[in-house]
């Protein structure tokens, strides 16, 4: 194989594997000599419609990268990527194992962040990394904890992200995780219970959540007042759901479980079945009769 621009190289924590920035795009090198795009795609190869993978992002194989600077592989396997054109745009995206690439962090700017004197490419605070403002970022270091470290040149700063962990909120006790990508707030008590579900942009409850003595949950009451109740037998186990309109869907719990089966109105709505006793997802049969299998 020939190599065009190599800039930067990380090594997996993973299995060893050599990954390789060369002109925008990463190469996965293993162990023993193979050789594959792990990011990236070739500036000669037709650009076809972008598949998109389960969690809302891009195949990362099929994403052109722009002006990539620096990567670097995390203990679990993730790939960071920095790119950045030093004026308006610098940012950071995440490959996942599963090879699905996203935004993680930086905002683009609207003035030019190298010839503007008067531009502001550094928003004081902590806050969020995607609305976090980058200015041409020239090195990467991914931490065992899953801390990201930021080498952020044109600030003169080095920059941390971390994970988006529970903050405490004094005023009513509760331990918040907000979610960017969803815009909402999820809501914890000191035991780690999920009491509400909150819009991250006006505050306003969307769900809350009720639980029995035992701590089982029961009931999902929305907003507008709308509830879904969950009952349950004498040995706790869910065996159905009245909706707020009062329908009924009925449940088949498995021996370790799972959910097996919902039913309404004596049809059965889907089917499920697992892998083993791990809990995962093998078939999900509609009632229509399409089987959906996972591996």
């Amino acid at each position: 194989m020939i190599l065009e621009w190599p800039t930067d190289l990380a090594v997996s924590p993973m299995d060893n594997s050599l990954y390789v920035l060369d002109n925008n795009i990463v190469l996965r090198i293993t162990e023993n000599g193979q050789v594959s795009i792990a990011a990236g795609r070739p500036i000669h190869c037709p650009l076809a419609g972008l598949e998109h993978g389960v969690a809302g992002g891009q195949r990362a194989q099929l994403t052109p990268l722009e002006s990539a600077v620096s990567i670097t592989v995390s203990y679990h396997g993730a790939i960071y990527i920095a790119e950045t054109d030093e004026r308006k745009m610098s940012r950071i995206r995440k490959v996942s194992v599963d090879g699905e690439i996203t935004h993680l962090a930086g905002a683009p700017s609207d003035c030019d962040c190298k010839n503007d004197a008067n531009c502001d490419c550094y928003q004081t605070g902590d806050g969020y990394a995607k609305d976090a403002r980058l200015n041409a970022p020239s090195s990467l270091v991914a931490a065992p904890d899953g801390t990201l470290y930021v080498a952020d040149l044109g600030n003169i700063r080095i920059r941390a992200i971390s994970r988006n962990g529970p903050t405490l909120a004094s005023s009513a006790g509760t331990y918040e995780v907000a979610s960017p990508d969803a815009q909402e707030l999820y809501m914890f008590d000191s035991n780690g219970t999920h009491q509400h579900t909150a819009s991250l942009l006006t505050g306003d409850l969307k769900y809350t959540f009720s639980y029995s003595t035992e701590n089982d949950i029961t009931a999902v009451t929305d907003s507008s007042g709308n509830t879904l109740r969950i009952r349950r037998d004498p040995n706790r186990t869910p065996v159905r759901i009245v909706a707020p309109d009062n329908q009924v869907i009925w449940l088949t719990m498995s021996t370790n479980g799972g959910l097996k089966t919902l039913t309404a109105q004596g049809q059965e709505l889907v089917l499920l079945t697992y892998h083993g006793n791990n809990g995962l997802l093998a078939t999900k049969t509609s009632e229509i009769g399409w089987t959906t299998f996972y591996e």
